[in-house]
């Protein structure tokens, strides 16, 4: 079985843990405490540079790294070759980080 280390990320998840199943990126931003709290708290993934709301920057990679270092943990283990994320499949899982943040629900429920 492959292995993954998740080197950046202040999550449950350790060095040596098995990389997450498939569709599961929802469950290891929900399971961040900085970010689980920080979306609560602000009711919003991601945070953005004044006056530079949905630019791609380097202040706005910077706000986000810890979103990102997760994602990239997720995505690139799986990726064979350049490809860019489907970004239905990331509004998808950023839904569900709604939904488990305005509901009260998380993974130690």
């Amino acid at each position: 079985m492959a292995q993954t280390h998740f080197p950046m990320s202040n999550s449950k998840l350790m060095a040596g843990a098995a990389a997450p199943a498939a569709k599961e990126l929802h469950k290891l931003w929900e399971n961040d405490e900085m970010i689980r709290e920080g979306f609560r708290h602000h009711g919003c993934l991601l945070k953005w540079a004044d006056k530079m709301v949905g630019v791609p920057c380097m202040a706005n990679v910077s706000k986000n790294s810890h979103v990102l270092v997760i994602f990239c943990d997720y995505f690139c283990p799986q990726q064979t070759g350049p490809k860019a994320p489907r970004i239905g499949f990331i509004r998808a899982q950023v839904r569900r980080v709604q939904h488990m943040a305005w509901d009260g629900t998380d993974m130690y429920r």
